[in-house]
């Protein structure tokens, strides 16, 4: 059993946005395929058990429990009884197709966002395209 070092654990910060038109647990089953994407988890990593999870990101533990139990369902996590839930190996094998999909979802975030505030289309571009300058120059993947 692999848990997680405090600095690994840092850069695994879930934001879940209520306000989202996209459900709770689906923001928290894509935030953690990215972070398997990007490898911040991997094979046998332990998750914040449903309780931590619940507290720190002050939502309902049902619902924590629902992403998990998708997660499972679809081989990305596997729950050990009385010891918690880790990442598949399955799950690393499938993360360049999830992390199109996460992608996907981010930009639709965003172009809803974009619509909402009126955002010409233009506009939206030129901000995607200076961001991806910005984050190239600096480093970013």
């Amino acid at each position: 059993m692999i848990v997680l070092s405090p600095e690994r654990a840092k850069d695994m910060n879930f934001k879940i946005d209520p306000s989202s038109g996209l459900p709770i647990y689906l923001q928290l089953i894509d935030q953690i395929k990215y972070h398997i994407s990007v490898g911040t988890l991997k094979a046998e990593d332990q998750l914040p058990s449903v309780r931590k999870l619940s507290t720190e990101l002050r939502i309902n533990p049902n619902t924590i429990a629902k992403a998990f139990n998708i997660m499972e369902t679809d081989g990305i996590v596997y729950t050990k009884r009385g010891e918690g839930t880790f990442i598949s190996t399955q799950a690393e094998v499938s993360s360049n197709k999830d992390r199109l999909e996460v992608l996907k979802n981010l930009v639709d975030q965003v172009v809803e966002t974009a619509l909402t505030l009126k955002v010409p289309r233009e506009e939206l571009q030129k901000l995607i395209e200076t961001g991806y300058e910005l984050q190239q120059n600096a480093g970013g993947n």
